[in-house]
């Protein structure tokens, strides 16, 4: 009798850890958001810029350990209501990552179809925060035609030497050309949804408003206007309707 009121007494005053301001954030930003973005790339490149509101996690970790998820990993894991979209710069490494955290157990696993810089060539406002090339924002058939527009420029540099022990091209760093600056959030404000969402309706919708305002669309053509839309929405999606499948 006398042991168990010992016990209760000790019981009694042990003191519960309280809740942390940031895990009380993670509660809520996980009850309000059905979805968990994840940066894939290096520590640099997502500090330098990342979509807003990115879970960084490096896919170096998955090949370290079997048993070293983040928390936010393992709180959206095959919850029903929650996805996981994973994302890298240029889809080079998020479906290797993908598979293995199929092999996992993970079956709520999304990809971003072609990676950052295909979206922000897509969304050039509103998704972004920190600082990227401006080149990122300009659609790859642009770049390709002004590329050859330009004629090559001879330097008149002499010859360089690498240092001892290092090759030549790794001393040669690329010309970064100019950047732009987003500004430094890390949850989507009113003006970023909006702004995401007029470039979506851009995007979808057909390009000749003349044509559809002078004359009716006939059964075969809203088929054909009806089908490029379903298409360029499924290229565009964050995430495909089915989870990733290795």
């Amino acid at each position: 009798m006398d042991v168990n009121r010992n016990y209760q007494s000790r019981a009694s005053t042990t003191p519960i850890t309280p809740k942390t301001p940031m895990s009380e954030q993670m509660n809520l930003e996980y009850d309000e958001r059905p979805y968990l973005i994840v940066d894939l790339r290096d520590k640099d490149e997502f500090r330098a810029n990342h979509i807003v509101s990115a879970h960084h996690y490096p896919a170096a970790m998955l090949s370290r350990c079997s048993n070293n998820e983040s928390r936010e990993l393992l709180l959206y894991k095959n919850h029903k209501g929650k996805i996981i979209v994973l994302y890298d710069e240029d889809e080079r490494i998020a479906p290797q990552a993908a598979t293995v955290m199929m092999e996992r157990g993970y079956n709520n696993i999304f990809l971003l179809s072609g990676g950052l810089k295909y979206a922000v060539q897509k969304f050039s406002r509103g998704l972004l925060t920190g600082t990227c090339p401006q080149s990122w924002t300009v659609p790859s058939t642009s770049r390709t035609s002004s590329a050859k527009s330009k004629r090559p420029q001879s330097t008149g540099s002499t010859r360089q030497e690498a240092p001892v022990g290092q090759s030549l091209a790794s001393t040669i760093q690329p010309a970064r050309g100019p950047m732009i600056t987003f500004d430094a959030r890390e949850q989507f404000t009113q003006n970023d949804i909006e702004d995401l969402n007029q470039q979506l309706e851009k995007i979808l919708l057909p390009q000749d408003n003349s044509s559809r305002l002078s004359r009716p669309l006939t059964s075969v053509s809203k088929q054909s206007s009806r089908m490029s839309v379903a298409s360029e929405r499924s290229n565009l999606s964050s995430a495909s309707e089915k989870p990733w499948k290795p």
